[in-house]
């Protein structure tokens, strides 16, 4: 199962960039995530693991990627399954396109793809609308 949203911000990749490596103030605009807490900080970095509650359900995930101002990527497995989740951030000459992705694959994923995918494109959504909100 994978997903694809992206959303044009008007403002440079260094300000989108900041709110998104900044998880624990992700619950004060996107509603689908809490509880998250860094691993030694309050913002993401290279190698670091974070935990949350996103769907409702824990979770544990490690940044795989972080390349500032251009990519993130994090992985989380489970006893359910496993995903991966990636930003892209790409300058525009009105600011920055930012895209987020998601795969997610085993036995949960698969059983309940035709209901988790629509969810994921809005909720993933509203996350890109509430980045935009705050920078």
């Amino acid at each position: 199962m994978a997903t694809h949203n992206a959303l044009e911000i008007a403002a440079p990749p260094s300000a989108v960039w900041s709110v998104l490596i900044r998880a624990t103030e992700w619950p004060q605009f996107y509603d689908n995530c809490a509880n998250v807490k860094v691993v030694g900080g309050d913002e993401l970095s290279a190698g670091c693991t974070f935990t949350w509650r996103t769907f409702g359900m824990p979770m544990r995930t490690l940044i795989t990627e972080f390349e500032p101002e251009r990519v993130l990527t994090w992985r989380g497995d489970t006893i359910f399954g496993r995903g991966g989740h990636t930003w892209e951030l790409q300058p525009t000459q009105t600011g920055t396109r930012l895209v987020t992705e998601e795969v997610q694959r085993g036995f949960i994923p698969t059983m309940v793809g035709w209901w988790m995918t629509p969810q994921l494109l809005k909720w993933h959504q509203r996350w890109l609308e509430g980045i935009a909100s705050e920078v």
